[in-house]
């Protein structure tokens, strides 16, 4: 699996937000997010709540703007236990999606962003491994990671 570097992060986000996850009433499973944590008061559905989402993108799937208005993007997942992370949002240069996942040993990268500069950040994992991309170059390694770059679009990067 993944470097778990976000694993506290994401239990003590699931166990917080477990209690509304599990809400029913009358056999009618809720699926919004609460005002309170303890729903002695507030509201059903409040964006109060919503701040996991931005933590989820920003935190676990690494996607930052490097420069004011999303003029160049980074993307540097920290996978925390995780084995696939999906996710997509409107930024004010266009939309972002991105899903990292590992199959049996390799590491799946696919994005789509605005065309600007990209810089990808992805773990190197043990063994010799022959990296594949498209739409993206190998630029160097910083502490145990490997660094790419792109001008935006579609991007592909198997190892």
């Amino acid at each position: 699996s993944f470097p778990t570097r976000r694993s506290s992060d994401l239990e003590r986000m699931k166990n917080r937000y477990r209690a509304m996850e599990k809400f029913t009433i009358g056999g009618y499973k809720y699926t919004t997010l609460w005002e309170l944590w303890d729903r002695t008061g507030g509201t059903m559905n409040h964006a109060w709540s919503g701040a996991p989402l931005i933590v989820l993108s920003s935190r676990f799937a690494g996607i930052v703007p490097l420069k004011p208005g999303w003029e160049e993007i980074e993307i540097a997942p920290a996978f925390g236990g995780l084995n696939e992370i999906d996710t997509a949002f409107d930024t004010v240069k266009g939309r972002i999606e991105a899903r990292i996942y590992l199959d049996r040993g390799e590491v799946f990268f696919e994005a789509e962003t605005p065309k600007v500069p990209v810089r990808i950040v992805l773990p190197v994992l043990s063994g010799d491994k022959k990296v594949k991309a498209s739409n993206a170059r190998l630029s160097g390694e910083e502490k145990g990671k490997m660094i790419f770059r792109s001008e935006g679009g579609k991007i592909k990067i198997v190892y």
